[in-house]
């Protein structure tokens, strides 16, 4: 039905449900909403701002907001910095408090639309002008929101108390449409069929709509609270793990990683008879999951069947809840362990490997000791992408997947064996050592890794303390650079350093050998200059924070002081010791 924004909230006391998703516009949003209500205040028509479906609860007037809540939002952000800017005057008062008891709070103190848990208490905050300290992505939203808001309403206010007054009234003039079911379930499959405005719908979401949908049809509502808690907590962990962009961790940076993302590992993490890594999110759904549970849809299913739907919407989801919060747990202890800290930010672990991490750390055996071994799962796992993934450069995917599948049942030895089967045929020792041996700068995409533990191991050596967490922070925060000790482009003779021709030269710069970690700075200055200059004349090594660079710089300078300059032996030698440090740091099992 549609009528007037002001009839819409008439009566009405608004929440969102556990199931939906946090706050998410941005400014650009609100651009658009902004433009929309200025046009029509500007051409005196009225304006649609779209659907609101609301599901009844049983407390009288109060409504579930299914779909709208982004707008709505706004909206109430939008009448109350309005109500704020009206001047302090006796004509306008009425207005005033009119306004915030029909649209902000009803005259017994109730909030007209209350936020998601914790973000009600910070939105209240918010429009009180006191400023919290956002806790998630969607309270700086919130935030972010409000306070372009606030500035877009200024730009009005300038002009005289009449605009002010005049944009309340015209905005609660309009138009919407209002859908209401009583059926929660019904609600929400009518809402996996509309998209917010500025934000399509992503899989996840559709999923969740069709789950509750099942539930309500076909096992009369019996999971309807337990999927609206789990998709809830999926919800809320997926922030967390977009929260963790300051960490580093590049795959989740990524714009197309996404809730839908995570799905698709959960799936290649859950028993099921189709595993294939490059399946989509939206195959999952329509191709994989859909037809799992269109037996018992039928008009003929039997009691029998209906169990099996329920058992299996009951089992999937609560699995894919926990699979979202140990992904987030996961990366969180990343923030705090210099060991996972290196594993995501410097290995950069596999988005393969992904599924099987976090079933792994679900079963809470991620840093047990494999079984009849020495290393532990989060051992085999740093090895396996190390050999496999970042010096073999292949990504066998199917077999990873498989066993991520049936990781939640099988055994901890059987997952062991299986990971040593994995690493022995694609990459046993003498094919690590002969790639390790080889152009590591170009060919291995785990060569800064190697050399960030190699610099754990010179600190060892140093009987110095190996790094912890503030500074492996500092020390990502310098940007980590690969400088070769010889130059890529030489500017000097070489012949003395026992290289034959440049292209003897070319052969063996890129080995392990020729590489040291520094600060970008410090490899911004080192450019084109000698490995005597980087040593000794302009101490660039010996300035940097790491010690195995500190390190290399002295033995140069001793090899300087004996008159023999840094060259194809040093090289050579270097990259003997680095290699024998891999085969030990990550022996296959």
């Amino acid at each position: 039905m549609q009528q007037t924004l002001e009839m819409f909230f008439a009566g009405k006391l608004l929440r969102v449900p556990a199931y939906q998703r946090d706050y998410a516009w941005e400014r650009p949003h609100v651009d658009d909403l902004w433009d929309d209500i200025r046009e029509a205040i500007n051409l005196g028509t009225p304006h649609y701002v779209g659907t609101f479906i609301l599901a009844q609860t049983p407390t009288p007037n109060l409504f579930d907001l299914v779909d709208g809540q982004q707008r709505l939002t706004t909206i109430t952000m939008l009448l109350h910095a309005l109500v704020e800017h009206l001047p302090a005057n006796p004509d306008l008062e009425v207005l005033r408090i009119v306004t915030r008891e029909k649209y902000l709070r009803d005259a017994a103190g109730n909030a007209r639309l209350s936020l998601l848990g914790d973000n009600q208490t910070f939105f209240v905050d918010v429009l009180a002008g006191k400023a919290p300290a956002p806790a998630t992505r969607s309270q700086k939203r919130l935030a972010d929101a409000f306070t372009h808001v606030n500035e877009l309403v200024s730009g009005i206010a300038l002009k005289d108390a009449a605009t002010v007054k005049n944009w309340i009234e015209q905005i609660t003039k309009l138009n919407v449409m209002q859908f209401i079911e009583q059926n929660e379930g019904n609600a929400i499959r009518i809402f996996g069929t509309v998209n917010d405005r500025g934000r399509p719908l992503a899989t996840i979401e559709k999923l969740k709509c069709f789950l509750i949908y099942a539930s309500s049809k076909y096992l009369e509502g019996a999971l309807d609270g337990v999927l609206n808690e789990r998709f809830g907590r999926v919800f809320r962990a997926y922030d967390r793990i977009k929260d963790t962009g300051q960490l580093g961790v590049r795959l989740v940076g990524q714009s197309r990683f996404n809730e839908d993302t995570v799905l698709r590992y959960h799936f290649l993490a859950y028993p099921a008879d189709f595993h294939n890594w490059g399946i989509t999110a939206d195959a999952i759904l329509q191709d994989v999951l859909k037809p799992t549970l269109s037996k018992a849809a039928t008009a003929g299913a039997t009691p029998a069947d209906r169990t099996t739907l329920r058992d299996f919407v009951d089992d999937y989801s609560e699995d894919l809840a926990c699979f979202f919060e140990s992904l987030s747990s996961l990366l969180a202890r990343a923030d705090r362990e210099s060991r996972l800290f290196k594993i995501f930010t410097s290995l950069e672990l596999s988005a393969s490997l992904y599924p099987l991490a976090v079933r792994l750390h679900m079963r809470g055996i991620l840093d047990q000791v494999m079984p009849g071994k020495t290393a532990t799962f989060l051992d085999a796992l740093e090895t396996t992408d190390l050999r496999v993934y970042k010096t073999r450069g292949t990504n066998p995917e199917k077999d990873v997947a498989q066993l991520a599948a049936e990781a939640r049942t099988i055994s901890a030895e059987d997952i062991a064996t299986r990971l040593g089967a994995f690493v022995q045929r694609f990459m046993a020792d003498d094919l690590f050592r002969f790639r390790l041996r080889d152009n590591v700068y170009e060919n291995n995409e785990g060569a800064r890794f190697v050399l960030l533990e190699w610099e754990e191991e010179a600190r060892r050596k140093a009987k110095a303390p190996g790094l912890k967490i503030d500074e492996l922070k500092q020390l990502r925060d310098a940007e980590p650079t690969i400088d070769h000790v010889l130059a890529q482009e030489c500017t000097f003779a070489f012949r003395g350093r026992g290289f034959h021709d440049s292209e003897g030269y070319v052969g063996q710069i890129h080995r392990f050998g020729n590489l040291t970690l520094v600060e970008k700075r410090i490899n911004s200055s080192a450019q084109k200059k000698t490995p005597e200059q980087k040593a000794s004349e302009d101490n660039l090594y010996k300035a940097s924070a790491y010690a195995s660079s500190r390190q290399l710089g002295v033995a140069i300078g001793g090899s300087i002081a004996d008159g023999i300059p840094f060259g194809a032996p040093h090289v050579e030698a270097r990259t003997t010791e680095i290699v024998d440090f891999c085969l030990s740091r990550w022996p296959a099992w």
